[in-house]
């Protein structure tokens, strides 16, 4: 849940949540503590209500949250899995990570633009499709270059490799491109990087 959901949801159950210490690392935090909380929905026809589970760790800055709480950073899941199913700790191990999922489906057509297949002929369809994914592939593995904890989305490596201003010059036969020498020293850094980490992936 995004933060302007779970946020009045908090805020509403400050008194009566209880939270309990957990022996989990989140935030980069080993001091988590978990707590859950009803969530009624009219929209829902089956169920009357879901499981809001939050999970917190104490901010590593001072600096206030959105929603202006407290010096911890949260983290929420609404869920349909209750008490007598999974217990919360369980619950949030087994959503962690799978959240991400969308924004890499997202990822796939948006930034790749592999929502629109060129070829009429299924197999031709396919063989695009995965060109593609090796092409995603290559651009994940590039973007642990800029964020090597956990990489980054085609924009910004978009915008680091390709989106750099520059000047092109036709002069006597020839195209040369003209970067300002901050921008030059950074992209022989990255391009000496591509190099030394698809080179080791070729000897491995």
């Amino acid at each position: 849940m995004k933060e302007n959901m779970y946020g009045p949801l908090l805020e509403k159950s400050q008194n009566i949540i209880k939270w309990k210490n957990v022996k989990m690392k989140f935030f980069d935090s080993e001091e988590c503590q978990i707590a859950s909380v009803p969530y009624k929905l009219k929209e829902l026809k089956k169920l009357s209500y879901l499981k809001v589970i939050f999970i917190r760790a104490p901010k590593k800055n001072l600096q206030l949250p959105l929603m202006n709480w407290d010096n911890y950073d949260y983290y929420a899941i609404a869920t349909n899995i209750f008490q007598h199913e999974m217990q919360e700790q369980e619950v949030i191990e087994f959503y962690r990570k799978r959240s991400n999922a969308e924004n890499y489906i997202k990822e796939h057509k948006n930034g790749l633009d592999l929502k629109h297949f060129p070829c009429k002929p299924l197999l031709a369809d396919t063989a695009y499709g995965l060109m593609g994914m090796i092409a995603y592939n290559f651009m994940r593995y590039t973007s642990f270059l800029i964020n090597p904890k956990t990489g980054c989305f085609s924009k910004r490596i978009r915008f680091k490799f390709v989106n750099l201003a520059c000047e092109i010059v036709k002069h006597a036969r020839y195209l040369i491109v003209r970067f300002p020498k901050h921008i030059k020293k950074e992209v022989e850094h990255y391009l000496n990087s591509i190099t030394l980490q698809f080179g080791q992936i070729l000897l491995e």
